[in-house]
């Protein structure tokens, strides 16, 4: 039979999630848009100049947890648009797509808050007392995703720079991501994205004891979550965006 059979789909293709990578010409117009606020709003700050465009790939590099906070906040969350959390990442892996790669690559997913003490003293203050004011019983580690998260100026923080949960931010109860647990393997992640510890998986956790870290997929296999380099940044990092229901297509 020559003739292939075509037939229709029996889901709302417009209600599938979409995902990809920041690249080609919306990845570009995306990193103009970024970079006028940038500029423009909050002087040219060093730790947000951080996303650089490839011309020989088309893709946009660098990722820290500053600038993905206010790329979510300034120019994604306005067009429905997010970057992806560890479990959209995890789907990604399991589809093993071979144009959605992230091995070799590293993606800034969430903060994760232990106590006020170092690392990251000053900012782990400030975002205990707003986890505190909404939940004074709040249990720790928790985990909350950075595009939960928004971002201010103020003088007296390192990189001039503070972070403030959104109104609708998800604090996610994280005991997994104890400092005991670090260098234990994986398996997968759970219902909020968290390890399921596994002594016979492939997978490894990173973690400490205090205060404020990032929480990142590394190489599509390790969950860091001991970092305290807020605003470090490598050629290898990645933002994959995530575009759900009626959201504008990338």
């Amino acid at each position: 039979m020559k003739t292939q059979f075509q037939g229709k789909p029996l889901i709302d293709v417009k209600g599938i999630p979409q995902v990809d990578l920041l690249q080609g010409e919306y990845g570009r117009e995306v990193l103009g848009e970024y970079l006028e606020i940038v500029n423009s709003d909050y002087g040219a700050n060093s730790a947000l100049h951080v996303f650089r465009y490839n011309k020989k790939t088309g893709t946009i590099e660098g990722s820290n947890s500053y600038a993905v906070a206010l790329l979510n906040q300034r120019v994604l969350k306005p067009q429905g648009i997010r970057t992806a959390s560890f479990i959209d990442l995890e789907k990604i892996i399991g589809v093993n797509r071979d144009d959605l790669q992230l091995r070799g690559t590293y993606e800034d997913v969430a903060l994760v808050l232990r106590s006020e003490s170092d690392p990251n003293s000053y900012l782990a203050k400030n975002l205990m007392e707003q986890v505190e004011a909404r939940n004074p019983k709040q249990k720790f580690p928790v985990m909350i995703n950075l595009y939960d998260i928004s971002l201010e100026k103020d003088a007296d923080a390192p990189k001039g720079l503070t972070f403030v949960l959104n109104g609708d931010a998800s604090i996610i109860y994280a005991p997994v991501l104890e400092g005991k647990n670090s260098s234990k393997n994986f398996s997968s992640l759970d219902e909020n994205g968290l390890p399921i510890l596994d002594k016979n998986a492939s997978r490894i956790l990173y973690t400490n004891d205090s205060g404020l870290s990032e929480a990142y997929l590394y190489w599509d296999l390790v969950f860091g979550s001991h970092c305290e380099y807020l605003a470090s940044s490598g050629s290898f990092g990645r933002v994959v965006f995530v575009a759900e229901g009626d959201a504008k297509p990338f």
